[in-house]
């Protein structure tokens, strides 16, 4: 007879636990790689903003690579920064390091109009749209672009 697990329990958590983000994506990759064993293992990808007077993160790229994709999750520039290629130099960044990783393909959502704008004229094209996401707003577009 084998001992009965307890169950886990369930928390809404504020998203600042310190490497809560690196658990689940650690088990997220771990798990994957039993199915596609050939797979190069993922892992994360941030690139800082940092202002240049106190040397303090400010801004930046968040994302990952798996698959021989780039997924970038989030990027932001702060508004005193804003207008000087900044966004721009943080996603060719990213598609550089991607691309130095073996990726051959770039993905990002959003449904922020300017931003759709850059990423059109960094070379990402529409593949998808959520209507009313966020609500009672127009809609969030997935983008794509071949790397390379």
């Amino acid at each position: 007879m084998t001992p009965e697990k307890a169950m886990p329990a369930l928390e809404i958590i504020d998203g600042k636990e310190e490497g809560f983000h690196r658990t689940i994506f650690n088990g997220y990759c771990a798990f994957n790689a039993k199915f596609f064993p050939d797979r190069p293992a993922g892992q994360e990808l941030a690139i800082a903003l940092r202002d240049p007077q106190t040397g303090k993160a400010i801004g930046g790229l968040t994302g990952h690579i798996s698959g021989g994709w780039l997924v970038i999750e989030l990027f932001f520039v702060p508004d005193e920064f804003r207008d000087l290629g900044l966004a721009t130099r943080l996603i060719t960044k990213a598609e550089e390091e991607a691309i130095r990783q073996g990726c051959h393909s770039a993905r990002l959502d959003t449904h922020n109009p300017k931003a759709m704008h850059l990423c059109q004229r960094l070379g990402y094209a529409v593949f998808g749209e959520l209507d009313d996401c966020p609500v009672r707003y127009s809609r969030t577009l997935y983008l794509r672009k071949k790397l390379g």
